[in-house]
């Protein structure tokens, strides 16, 4: 008597996902880093050292923060903004914030971060950070918002965040003006385009 195996199922390339949306994120802060240096000038090139720590520090924060909401720890999701941030997103409201969204999607699972834009002027810059939300059911947006001095080194904190349902905007981003080196008085602004779906969050 013969009997019937089903063929088993197609293997999934995850791990190739996960990759890609891991190198889109790299891709996203050297389009931010390479505008950064253009607005500051040729005095930027001998910022890089601070630019870029600048950078990493500010996207650390933003992984420490939304690892602290997973965990519905809001105290700590607090102890990541600056001191006006902290007056205006008390722990309280990044609960409701929070909470708003998991009774809609299910528990937060992963994040990547989906894109980016700067503006600068004098040195002194404001970072914004685009994440994508991955719940159980649904998906959400977060995003933050950094006021930095990028000729200085020091702790990055957030000032400003938001979280929403939906998904970012996939569409290209508008391109940027060209900035004119050396007069250090642009207020030019730059997107990353989305990467594909990744796993960061764990």
């Amino acid at each position: 008597m013969n009997t019937y195996n089903p063929p088993p199922p197609p293997k999934r390339n995850n791990g190739l996902w996960i990759g890609i949306g891991v190198c889109g994120g790299c891709l996203a802060l050297v389009a931010v880093f390479v505008v950064i240096l253009g607005m500051l000038g040729a005095a930027g090139f001998r910022t890089a050292k601070q630019v870029t720590a600048s950078l990493m520090q500010t996207t650390e924060v933003c992984e420490t923060f939304l690892t602290d909401i997973k965990a519905h720890s809001y105290d700590k999701a607090n102890a990541s903004f600056s001191a006006n941030g902290k007056q205006n997103f008390p722990s309280a409201t990044l609960q409701e914030m929070a909470e708003t969204l998991e009774k809609k999607n299910g528990a937060l699972k992963t994040w990547t971060m989906a894109g980016s834009q700067t503006h600068s002027n004098n040195g002194a810059a404001t970072l914004e950070y685009t994440y994508a939300l991955h719940y159980e059911k649904g998906e959400g947006i977060a995003r933050f918002t950094f006021h930095r001095n990028l000729m200085k080194e020091g702790t990055s904190q957030i000032d400003a965040v938001e979280m929403e349902q939906g998904a970012p905007d996939a569409s290209p981003p508008p391109i940027p003006k060209e900035a004119k080196p050396g007069t250090g008085n642009e207020s030019e602004g730059t997107s990353s385009p989305a990467p594909p779906a990744g796993k960061n969050g764990n």
